[in-house]
């Protein structure tokens, strides 16, 4: 497992399903069905006041792992995806 927290562009489909990554320079194409969940936010770390009207993205954040190749490179990234700025994070590669 590979930790890491780098910002990266992120393709999705009508669904809002991720379909491509775009990690250092290189595309990553899905494969089968990513899978969704949310996790707990560490909010209190993240900010000394919590803007008005946020709501669940406060304490819940939108994660996905997603099997995605590119070329012979390619493995299970974890995203995070953080609203309402629609910013995706590259979390961890399994």
């Amino acid at each position: 497992m590979i930790q890491v927290d780098e910002s990266v562009a992120v393709v999705t489909n009508h669904d809002g399903q991720p379909i491509s990554i775009d990690w250092r320079g290189s595309s990553y194409l899905a494969s089968g069905s990513p899978v969704r969940w949310y996790a707990r936010r560490s909010w209190w770390t993240e900010a000394g006041q919590a803007p008005k009207g946020i709501g669940p993205q406060l304490v819940e954040t939108e994660m996905w792992r997603v099997r995605a190749h590119h070329e012979s490179d390619g493995g299970v990234f974890e995203l995070r995806r953080n609203l309402p700025e629609d910013e995706w994070k590259l979390v961890r590669i399994i």
